[in-house]
C-alpha cells in the first residue's frame, strides 16, 4: 500500500508519510525559510512536508525538485498558497488536502505566474480555483486508511489513556505509539497489532502508566505489512505527578 489518509471527524483529515524525512511546519512563513520548518531548512529531496491546521507555508520563488531521484509527499491540513510561485516536483510526487485545507493562489497573478508541476505537466496554476479538502494533487489518488479519532486524556490514577478508531484498515500490519515532552522527538512506548484489512469500526486503547511530568506529546505510527509507515496528528495531554 503506498499511501494512507486518516479522517479526522473534528479537526479534518491527516496523511502520513513512508519517507526517511518530515518537514513539519512549526510557524507559518514561506517556504525557502529555515524557521518555517522543524527539519531547520527548506525540505530536501525525498521529503514528507507537513503543513498543520493553524500554519500556513507561501510559495513565493520557484522551488525546483525535478533534479530529484525520490519524489515529495505534501500533506496540507492548513494553507498551502501561492504568490508567484512555482512548486516543480519530480514524478511520482504528491500532495493531499485535507479537510478543511486549502491550495490557494494569494496574490495578483494569472496563468502560469504560480504553478504547481509534477512530472514536467502543470496540473495547478493561479487561473485555476482554490483547492480545497478532501482532494489531492494529481487527483484522484487511492486513500484507503481511516482514522476517525485519535485522544489522549489524563485520568485520575495519575495515567494518559490513549483511544482511536479506525473506519477502515487496508495492509495495517501494526501501530507504535510515540511519546515526546517537546513535539518533535518521539519516542516509541508500545506495539499495537493492527487489523490487516477491515471495513468496519475499530476501538483500540492503551493506558501510558508512566507519562513525563509537563506536557506529553503522543502520535501513531501506523506500519504496513510492506513497511511503509504513516504518522498521525499528534495529541497532548498534560500530567502533573501528585
Amino acid at each position: 500500500m503506498k499511501n494512507v489518509i486518516w479522517i479526522l471527524i473534528l479537526t479534518g483529515l491527516s496523511i502520513f508519510s513512508t519517507q526517511a524525512l518530515t518537514c513539519t511546519a512549526i510557524a507559518s512563513g514561506t517556504w525557502q525559510s529555515a524557521s518555517t520548518w522543524s527539519c531547520g531548512s527548506a525540505p530536501p529531496c525525498g521529503a514528507t512536508i507537513v503543513i498543520p491546521s493553524g500554519f500556513t507555508v507561501t510559495v513565493n520563488n520557484v522551488q525546483n525538485y525535478t533534479g530529484c531521484g525520490s519524489p515529495l509527499l505534501i500533506q496540507v491540513s492548513g494553507e498551502l498558497v501561492f504568490n508567484g510561485g512555482k512548486l516543480r516536483m519530480t514524478s511520482g510526487s504528491e500532495i493531499y488536502v485535507y479537510s478543511g485545507a486549502t491550495v490557494r493562489e494569494t496574490g495578483p497573478g494569472n496563468g502560469n505566474s504560480s504553478t504547481i508541476e509534477i512530472g514536467g505537466t502543470t496540473l495547478w496554476n493561479a487561473d485555476s480555483p482554490p483547492v480545497t479538502g478532501p482532494a489531492s494533487i494529481p487527483t484522484g489518488l487511492n486513500l484507503p486508511i481511516q482514522l476517525v479519532y485519535f485522544t489522549a486524556e489524563g485520568l485520575k490514577n495519575h495515567t494518559v489513556q490513549l483511544k482511536w478508531q479506525t473506519a477502515s484498515e487496508t495492509n495495517n500490519n501494526y501501530f507504535e505509539l510515540q511519546r515526546s515532552t517537546d513535539d518533535l522527538n518521539f519516542t516509541d512506548i508500545a506495539r499495537i497489532d493492527g487489523a490487516g484489512n477491515s471495513n468496519t469500526l475499530i476501538n483500540y486503547k492503551y493506558i501510558d502508566e508512566n507519562p513525563i511530568q509537563g506536557n506529553n506529546y503522543y502520535r501513531l505510527k501506523q506500519v504496513d505489512f510492506d513497511g511503509n509507515f504513516h504518522y498521525s496528528p499528534i495529541e497532548l495531554a498534560y500530567f502533573e505527578k501528585p
